[in-house]
């Protein structure tokens, strides 16, 4: 079933083999494009947690995990 969670954690485990992928064969610096997935999947974790119960220390967690990720998002875009 294609819930909120389970479109979120897809994202992020794609984000990290992208990840992974770029740094095994190319440079070693984390990628615009793994920020943005892992943020998506972050957003995705923190609306899907809501619907099903009020703010838990999971949510907290997932809001958090997405700001670090928007941090390096915006870190690695005006890098380049």
């Amino acid at each position: 079933m294609f819930t909120a969670q389970n479109i979120g954690l897809s994202l992020i485990v794609i984000a990290w083999l992208y990840q992974y992928a770029r740094m095994r064969y190319g440079r070693r610096a984390l990628r615009p494009a793994f920020a943005a997935l892992y943020a998506l999947g972050a957003g995705f974790l923190v609306v899907g947690g809501w619907s099903i119960s009020s703010l838990s220390f999971a949510e907290v967690a997932n809001i958090l995990a997405l700001i670090a990720a928007l941090g390096v998002l915006l870190a690695s875009k005006s890098r380049y």
